[in-house]
């Protein structure tokens, strides 16, 4: 499935400091750019690619190298707040008798889960589609973010019972939302995977990321438990094959530690939602020449504001840097991207001189 992100902008005309006789215009605007999947920062106005950056710009300190001066006259700012995109969760747990320990380690576990999620900065909300509320007496029960649905989910249903009770979940659900469905059963689904993903596609509008804990096949007997105290009814073939066609996680469900399995989850639904890693750089204003040697990168986070220096051609290898991508796109280094993971404010100043790493 496809990665999306959130990002919010606004744009500020002499930000760092020019005049608005520099600028040559008395109207500054201010303007909101939609969530994309494509663009870091949205709504500027893409023009000419910028032309390949010069190996050879001096770095600061260098002979011919800009002063600190010019970093309060930047003609442009473009302030982006880095947001991850908001998840929703659907749970549909099989209330068959031989899945009581299983209900018991998800309600052990379901409050830790949404915790661990939010703290990760992700907007959740979680749905459990099954015969008892299993957030019941925990930290979720009462929670806004958390819905309950009854449904008398057997051994063989669970993807049924998640189409059949869409309506009384969806109103728990957002269009912008990336939606993750976790099943949890001993058994096989009598519906195929496949007529599950395009029925389900069609109610939601667009993709979703499905994990399945069930039985793997092995060699067409189910899996059972490490001291042999359980054991699957049937391999769960359609759940992991659906889990393989959205690139969801596989767990077998003969297992005695459930804290590991959800630990594999919530890692999956963090990096399903990332922050951004490039950036499309907003166009200068009206009567301003876009210079590609003077482009700023700043991050503000928990620390205060710090520059991202610009790479040349060089591999990024370790380095904290940014490069030039196609078509006026700001390409973070992987090193770069993380220090991006806890969130914050970007800034991209056009007509700054940024530090630029020599290699």
């Amino acid at each position: 499935m496809t990665d999306r992100y959130s990002i919010v902008l606004c744009l500020g005309l002499g930000l760092f400091g020019c005049s608005r006789n520099e600028l040559g215009n008395n109207d500054p605007t201010l303007a909101a750019a939609s969530p994309t999947a494509d663009a870091g920062l949205a709504d500027a106005q893409a023009g000419d690619p910028p032309p390949a950056p010069n190996p050879s710009n001096p770095a600061p300190g260098d002979p011919g190298a800009a002063s600190g001066d010019d970093a309060a006259c930047a003609v442009l700012d473009a302030a982006s707040t880095l947001e991850r995109l908001p998840v929703d969760i659907i749970w549909v747990v099989d209330d068959s008798g031989s899945m009581r320990d299983e209900q018991e380690r998800i309600r052990e576990n379901i409050a830790r889960f949404a915790t661990q999620v939010k703290e990760a900065g992700i907007d959740v909300h979680v749905v459990i589609v099954t015969e008892r509320d299993l957030a019941l007496n925990t930290a979720l029960a009462g929670d806004p973010i958390y819905r309950f649905v009854q449904a008398d989910v057997g051994s063989n249903n669970s993807l049924e019972v998640l189409l059949e009770k869409f309506p009384n979940y969806s109103a728990q659900l957002r269009p912008e939302a990336l939606a993750h469905f976790v099943a949890v059963t001993d058994d096989e689904s009598d519906l195929a995977g496949a007529a599950f993903r395009t029925q389900m596609e069609t109610l939601l509008g667009h993709g979703f990321t499905f994990h399945a804990i069930a039985s793997e096949n092995l060699n067409g007997r189910a899996c059972r438990c490490p001291d042999l105290t359980c054991s699957a009814a049937s391999p769960g073939d359609e759940y992991f094959a659906l889990a393989d066609a959205t690139a969801g996680e596989k767990v077998s469900i003969c297992t005695s530690d459930f804290g590991a399995v959800f630990d594999r989850l919530i890692a999956a639904v963090v990096k399903g939602s990332p922050l951004p890693c490039s950036f499309q750089l907003p166009s200068p204003p009206a009567g301003a020449t876009f210079d590609p040697d003077k482009v700023k990168f700043e991050f503000e986070g928990a620390q205060g504001i710090s520059e991202i220096p610009r790479l040349g051609n060089a591999d990024c290898g370790p380095l904290v840097a940014w490069q030039y991508g196609a078509a006026q796109e700001l390409v973070l280094c992987p090193a770069a991207c993380q220090t991006l993971g806890a969130g914050g404010t970007v800034h991209i100043s056009l007509g700054c001189s940024p530090t630029v790493v020599v290699q």
